[in-house]
């Protein structure tokens, strides 16, 4: 974020809470990135003892975007891998705490009229090959009606059969979701696992799936209470950590979430702690998506 930027949250988390030159400081430390620091990287170190001596390895994810159009303009992560944050300086909030809060200050959703779709625009970029995509959803079930025909008739199938869910939700559906800290994390959670069970990495990447899927096609209709609370359950799993990124397409540095497995995964956190991206692998071989959401007629 911009300096005014940072003026502006941290204006918004003054007028919100009752200790305002703590949360500042703490505001101060998760975002900070300007002048001398934002041009190097500091060593890795532990920012909070709750997640403390985690490594941050990655986990597989298949990115089925379909392309729109194609050019070879590059759209690049810049230096990869996940930095760690230092801890507050008032023990009780942290720089998950700030996040979470921060998340309450975003945009309110909007209100969906008779007729509307949302629009979910995608920018993709594979290993330095960019890719746009543009996918129209009915808001109630989320149904993707920019595929075939068969597949708009099954998601309306099982929508009408099973109801409303984090696949398949509805305007209502997220505004109530958010009051049940404890059906969300089971939800986020609920993983299809195998006879043997799950890992505690196949748990938290599917979880970072689902609320990455939530966020590039229901942004504009999510509250930000439910913003909030996706962030606190997702920071909340083992193996899971908060870093910084600096992505060249950005254009400058931002927050990050990342999960553990055989590769790296990250959701990229824009302002007010929106997930606006996610950013899979590094290097030279990489899957980079920003996205944004808005309603159409």
């Amino acid at each position: 974020m911009n300096d005014l930027r940072d003026i502006d949250e941290i204006r918004a988390l003054r007028a919100r809470f009752d200790q305002p030159a703590n949360l500042t400081r703490a505001r101060a430390r998760v975002l900070a990135g300007t002048g001398e620091r934002s041009a190097r990287r500091s060593p890795v170190r532990s920012w909070a003892p709750a997640l403390a001596g985690v490594v941050v390895v990655g986990l597989v994810v298949a990115v089925a975007l379909v392309a729109r159009g194609t050019d070879t303009a590059p759209l690049r992560p810049g230096v990869t891998g996940t930095q760690s944050l230092p801890a507050s300086a008032e023990p009780s909030v942290g720089p998950v705490d700030v996040l979470i809060r921060l998340a309450l200050t975003g945009p309110a959703p909007a209100e969906v009229r008779a007729g509307q779709h949302i629009r979910s625009e995608v920018r993709l970029s594979d290993s330095g090959i960019r890719r746009t995509e543009t996918q129209l959803y009915e808001p109630e079930g989320l149904i993707l009606t920019t595929t075939a025909a068969e597949y708009v008739q099954q998601q309306r199938t099982t929508f009408a059969k099973d109801g409303p869910s984090l696949r398949h939700p509805t305007p209502g559906y997220l505004a109530g979701l958010a009051g049940d800290p404890g059906r969300l994390r089971t939800m986020l959670l609920d993983a299809p696992c195998p006879p043997s069970g799950c890992t505690d990495e196949v748990r938290a990447w599917f979880a970072w799936n689902l609320v990455s899927d939530l966020a590039r096609s229901a942004d504009v209709i999510t509250p930000p209470a439910l913003r909030s609370a996706l962030l606190r359950v997702l920071t909340g799993l083992p193996g899971v950590t908060l870093g910084t990124e600096t992505i060249d397409d950005v254009g400058h540095r931002t927050l990050s979430i990342t999960v553990k497995g055989d590769q790296t995964h990250r959701l990229i956190l824009g302002e007010h702690a929106r997930i606006v991206g996610a950013l899979t692998g590094g290097g030279s071989t990489y899957s980079l998506s920003l996205w944004t959401t808005t309603l159409v007629d």
